[in-house]
């Protein structure tokens, strides 16, 4: 059971995993089948310190494959995304 709660999450890592595979190129250039963008958001300070220490968490129990920063944030955006019913429900929660 434990297993397919973890299937998006694993399935999005190793779509990360592949993109790490590609070639590092300059930041002037895309990479293909890849478009990034730049944007810039407002956290919590309490918010964005737990994601970091999850990072390094994460990072350290996947030793001693790499993950960038920005790929585990894209990750745990995505694996959100997936799962709003859940954030929906929380969500309600604080804000009454």
């Amino acid at each position: 059971m434990a297993d397919k709660d973890n299937e998006p999450v694993m399935a999005i890592a190793t779509g990360l995993h592949e993109a790490r595979k590609q070639r590092r190129i300059s930041s002037e250039k895309e990479r293909p089948g890849r478009s990034r963008v730049h944007r810039s958001i407002y956290l919590d300070q309490a918010i964005y310190d737990r994601l970091g220490d999850a990072y390094r968490a994460t990072s350290h129990e996947l030793y001693p494959l790499e993950v960038r920063k920005s790929s585990f944030i894209e990750a745990c955006i995505a694996y959100a995304l997936e799962h709003l019913p859940d954030i929906e429900t929380a969500l309600r929660k604080i804000r009454p």
